[in-house]
């Protein structure tokens, strides 16, 4: 019986682990305005996951050339 919720709790802790949103990636979002999607340049970002926190610096250029586009 020992055995089996030990089994138990492992898989089910492995499995909250994997879950994305957990994995604390770099957020990408998704723009629209009027069903027109937008496309976005990543910038520098920090963001934080339950696990960790990370930030990222990713600005190649100017702001201004970031959004010539």
């Amino acid at each position: 019986m020992r055995k089996g919720f030990w089994l138990v709790l492992i898989v089910a802790v492995g499995l909250v682990l994997y879950v994305e949103p957990f994995r604390g990636s770099l957020p990408e979002p998704d723009v629209s305005v009027n069903g027109t999607d937008i496309g976005v340049t990543s910038g520098s970002s920090c963001w934080h996951s339950l696990l960790n926190s990370k930030c990222v610096d990713l600005i190649y250029t100017t702001p201004f050339d970031m959004t010539a586009d």
